[in-house]
């Protein structure tokens, strides 16, 4: 038997280093991965690459409550905010918006369809996003 290496290009940002409107992941959602910070999500870029993008509160949010995996997303960075209420009161928090072309499903995967595939919601960048630091206690992966 004869074994072949299998190279995966991985590739990570820092969110501090995005600015406000910038794409920082566009391919199909994969996987989601555990590290010592929480949970990675993995997209499979048309370059055939892997872009990871490290735990975020409001980016887990928005991922486990409008993406399946499979699905084709566009995740651009929004910008950061100091958050007002909940446990993480007075830290600052980066803030996302996610696109999802449901004509570029990738059919290797199979559908969720306990998720009701809602269109995610639309933030102008001076309006904040919902907060979600209170749903994170309950998020399991």
């Amino acid at each position: 038997m004869a074994f072949k290496k299998k190279n995966v290009d991985l590739k990570y940002l820092k969110f501090k280093d995005c600015t406000p409107g910038e794409v920082i992941a566009e391919g199909v959602y994969e996987k989601q991965g555990k590290s010592n910070y929480g949970i990675n999500h993995h997209f499979r870029t048309e370059e055939n690459y892997v872009q990871v993008l490290n735990s975020s509160g409001h980016l887990n949010w928005l991922l486990n409550e409008y993406a399946v995996f499979g699905d084709y997303c566009r995740v651009t960075y929004e910008g950061s905010e100091v958050l007002e209420k909940g446990k993480m009161k007075g830290r600052e928090a980066h803030r996302f918006s996610l696109e999802i072309d449901d004509d570029k499903f990738d059919k290797s995967f199979t559908r969720d369809t306990s998720k009701s595939h809602k269109t995610p919601p639309k933030t102008e960048s001076n309006e904040p996003a919902p907060s979600c630091d209170e749903d994170l206690e309950d998020m399991t992966l």
